[in-house]
């Protein structure tokens, strides 16, 4: 008689199918990337509009979309702290817990306060995961592959952003500016990330009289990072992220402003423009690896130079189209080269201060993240849209030359930092 498989039985040779577990994570928290960003996309997109049917001005506006980082910036090292201590997998599951819970309180909210202090938990959940990813991407890519790693997970954010965008337009326009609707969508997407998430990087099950091992040594304290060692490096992540920032977030409100476009038309150019970025991402994470990461590097600030040129001059649909292209370009090519760098400076690291290293990186940029749009909502408030791109110019070409100078400082060491 033929013995009924039983449901355990089932499980095992279900995972047994699947891929090492190194290859898992990364296949995993490659796919969490899409999910978050196609939910998250939705509310990015649908916040500013929210905002400004509140009560808020542009000024405001602008710190509300910063106020997310700006609560992020306080706890990323707190939380780098914990992934030395507890794992990074145990605190990129539990971050994305907490932001199915944030979606689902952006539901909740109709009173100017009420956004606020959902982002600032909104920026607690980042501040947990943003690190930890990373640095589950580190830990499990082939070293001589850091940057294709990170492009691929750069392309998968960029196709959930493709997708999440003119998602979340059409959601708006065809029920009437429902905003409930587009964050129960993301609470949804959450979930299916933090299951599946949950689930598949779990460490495999250790053989008869085998010892689990943690991701992490939580047993003996270890000295705090040398600033001089990382600053160099957390100044250039600053630096590249505040031009950026000047227009990402208020790209809705500024091709508005430009051209009149409705939330669908303007949903069209993001999925035209992400559509580009997936496929020059993994290319652009090719060449950091075999051709020349300080190139790969530059084109940051050079999208950001010349879409500010775009934006100004052609004030249409193209013209916005273009400059919105260019300028994702360039994020596009910023992600993999900076994850090479975060991958080369943490190798030379304690495993059991790598969290510490890649939280107070994370940190700078998201500094510059936050500063980025309130710049670019009080230059555009108190003087001119072409104030806020003349001085968005002006600091990109600073972020070139800090990137000159600091990449030299990795090459100058022999192609690897110690710390």
């Amino acid at each position: 008689m033929t013995d009924i498989p039983t449901s355990s039985t089932v499980l095992g040779r279900l995972r047994a199918r699947l891929p090492p577990r190194t290859d898992r994570r990364l296949l995993v928290v490659i796919a969490e990337a899409f999910l978050a960003r196609l939910g998250f996309s939705v509310i990015t997109f649908a916040l500013p509009f929210y905002a400004l049917s509140l009560g808020l001005n542009l000024g405001e506006t602008g710190l509300l979309i910063a106020f997310r980082i700006i609560s992020a910036i306080a706890f990323k090292p707190v939380m780098g702290i914990a992934s030395d201590r507890f794992g990074s997998r145990t605190v990129y599951v539990w971050s994305i817990a907490g932001r199915c819970l944030v979606a689902l309180l952006f539901t909740l909210t109709y009173e100017p306060w009420h956004l606020f202090a959902v982002r600032a938990l909104q920026g607690v959940t980042s501040a947990a995961r943003e690190p930890a990813s990373a640095l589950l991407l580190i830990e499990n890519a082939d070293q001589a592959r850091v940057a294709s790693t990170f492009s691929w997970y750069a392309s998968s954010r960029s196709i959930g952003i493709a997708m999440g965008y003119p998602l979340a337009g059409l959601m708006l326009a065809l029920s009437g500016d429902n905003y409930p609707l587009v964050f129960l969508f993301t609470a949804a997407t959450s979930a299916l990330a933090f299951v599946m998430v949950w689930r598949l990087t779990a460490d495999d099950a250790p053989a008869a009289g085998a010892t689990q091992t943690t991701d992490a040594d939580p047993v003996s304290p270890t000295p705090p990072l040398a600033v001089a060692d990382w600053l160099p490096y957390a100044a250039l992540a600053l630096a590249m992220a505040v031009p950026a920032g000047m227009v990402q977030s208020l790209f809705p409100l500024i091709v508005a402003a430009r051209t009149g476009l409705g939330k669908i038309e303007i949903g069209v150019i993001y999925t035209v423009s992400m559509a580009v970025v997936v496929v020059a991402g993994p290319l652009l994470g090719f060449a950091a690896d075999t051709i020349s990461r300080r190139l790969v590097l530059a084109i940051r600030s050079l999208a950001s130079i010349l879409s500010s040129v775009l934006y100004c001059v052609l004030p249409g649909f193209w013209g916005m189209t273009g400059a919105r292209m260019v300028d994702d370009i360039g994020r596009a090519a910023y992600q993999p080269a900076w994850g090479s760098v975060m991958g080369e400076v943490s190798r030379g690291t304690d495993p059991r201060r790598r969290g510490r290293l890649v939280a107070y990186l994370d940190t700078a940029e998201s500094i510059g993240e936050a500063a980025g749009p309130i710049l670019a909502g009080v230059l555009w408030q108190y003087g001119t849209i072409y104030w806020l791109f003349g001085v968005r110019i002006a600091l990109s070409v600073v972020a070139e030359i800090l990137a000159v100078r600091t990449l030299r400082r990795i090459t100058l060491a022999g192609g690897a930092t110690t710390i």
